[in-house]
């Protein structure tokens, strides 16, 4: 074998060596993506509980009506309004999320207080079947008490701009309601005063009040992933940067971003964003740092609004999360009913 040919093999094995080791990596990612789902990351359920015992408790799911029951181990960790608690904190009645590991509850996440849910409505079962195919539903986190609201301002970023335009304001009174968006808005943004979004002219001002609201809907996004202490830390910022933005407000109500349906990941192909939709990935960790924010605020002026989601995969037009062609509209009319009963 020649010298020339010794080197193009040399090549050749360091070419499948790197190739390998790329492999290797994206399996490892992949493997640490499936133990994490194990575990229940993507398996978060809302409900009511309905039945407490020593060893375990049942809870009426939110998006079935079905019943579940749920052990809880000496590694049950349950939260109460975003404190630590144990066990003898649940509560027939409460509203709770829970993290299932198997038939256990990992974690317990439970509400009680002032935005602890409505009762249970004995017919939800048959509303949802009733329902028509294709209506989006959504999930209630809390009470509005505020149809005397005279200028909502919706805050958000480019998905925002898509539902709202598109359905959203077909369904509101829109002498009430207008939007102020910039697109790349991430939480972390509008908690800056000096952000360029807080300069931009409103859209569809509202008949009073105009660039001074009574109430803000702040719509949440970003770049903070799976790391809920970060999303509360830059959510709670924001707030104060709103309050200072906008004398008048009252209410402040908080929403993530339109996520996948019952809180899953939404695979998209790519290796950007690890191969799922960023939205997808990130709302369940924004809902809860959502509650974990509203549970420590002693004024009553913040609120958990609407927890959005898509129909299906189809409903999202790539990875980062934004929405495809006729889903504007009808999540956008679905996010417009949520707010008009909000408001009741």
């Amino acid at each position: 074998m020649s010298t020339r040919q010794a080197i193009a093999c040399l090549l050749v094995m360091v070419s499948v060596l790197f190739a390998c080791e790329g492999l290797y990596g994206q399996d490892q990612v992949r493997k640490k993506r499936d133990r994490a789902d194990k575990a229940g990351k993507n398996d978060i359920i809302d409900g009511v509980i309905t039945e407490v015992t020593d060893t375990s408790f049942t809870v009426k799911i939110a998006a079935t009506g079905q019943k579940k029951t749920f052990a809880i181990s000496k590694r049950s960790k349950i939260t109460l309004n975003g404190e630590a608690g144990t066990a003898t904190d649940l509560k027939v009645g409460d509203k709770v999320r829970v993290t299932p590991f198997g038939r256990k509850a990992k974690i317990a996440e439970v509400t009680r207080g002032k935005v602890a849910p409505k009762p249970a409505d004995e017919n939800a079962e048959k509303k949802d079947e009733d329902q028509p195919a294709g209506t989006l539903k959504q999930e209630s986190h809390g009470d509005g008490k505020g149809g005397d609201f005279v200028c909502t301002q919706v805050i958000g970023f480019s998905q925002t701009i898509q539902w709202y335009r598109k359905g959203f304001e077909k369904v509101v009174d829109n002498d009430k309601w207008e939007l102020r968006t910039n697109s790349g808005a991430g939480v972390n943004r509008w908690a800056n005063p000096d952000y360029q979004g807080w300069k931009r002219k409103v859209r569809s001002p509202a008949k009073k009040n105009s660039n001074n609201p009574d109430r803000v809907v702040l719509t949440i996004s970003g770049g903070y992933g799976l790391d809920v202490d970060k999303w509360a830390e830059q959510i709670a910022k924001a707030i104060e940067t709103i309050k200072l933005k906008c004398p008048n407000v009252r209410q402040i109500v908080l929403q993530a971003v339109v996520g996948g349906p019952d809180h899953k990941e939404i695979p998209f192909p790519g290796e950007r964003y690890q191969g799922v939709v960023r939205a997808s990935a990130q709302h369940p960790y924004i809902d809860k740092a959502i509650a974990r924010v509203v549970a420590k605020d002693k004024t009553g002026m913040l609120v958990e609004g609407c927890s959005p989601e898509v129909r299906s995969a189809a409903d999202f037009r790539d990875a980062k999360g934004h929405l495809a062609g006729e889903a504007c509209e009808v999540i956008g009319r679905s996010i417009g009913e949520f707010y008009v009963e909000f408001d009741k």
